[in-house]
């Protein structure tokens, strides 16, 4: 009985680390952020040119250290004092998500 219990709290837990860092699509992520986010941030990948100076490009965010999948989920999810209250679904954040990562890596 206890092994079954133990068995069963050991994969509720793995499969809870592994939604919390699910990954989604980045080319969808960046033509929803084109559509939606590109009216303040710069979201290409170079871009320096900020609708909204306050709004830091997705290329900076990217190199923010310690940036995860997880931590721009919940930061797209978080309201924001100087963002609008965008509502998103799951897969939608995650696709932004993977598309601010895949910038991690662009110069």
């Amino acid at each position: 009985m206890w092994r079954g219990a133990i068995a069963g709290g050991f994969w509720l837990i793995a499969m809870a680390h592994a939604g919390a860092q699910d990954v989604g699509d980045p080319v969808a992520g960046r033509a929803l952020a084109q559509q939606v986010c590109a009216a303040c941030h710069a979201v290409l990948p170079g871009d320096t040119l900020r609708p909204n100076a306050d709004a830091p490009s997705f290329q900076s965010i990217a190199q923010v250290s310690g940036v995860t999948a997880l931590r721009l989920k919940v930061a797209l999810q978080t309201v924001h004092d100087k963002m609008p209250d965008l509502v998103l679904s799951a897969r939608e954040t995650g696709d932004v998500a993977a598309y601010i990562l895949s910038l991690s890596s662009a110069k």
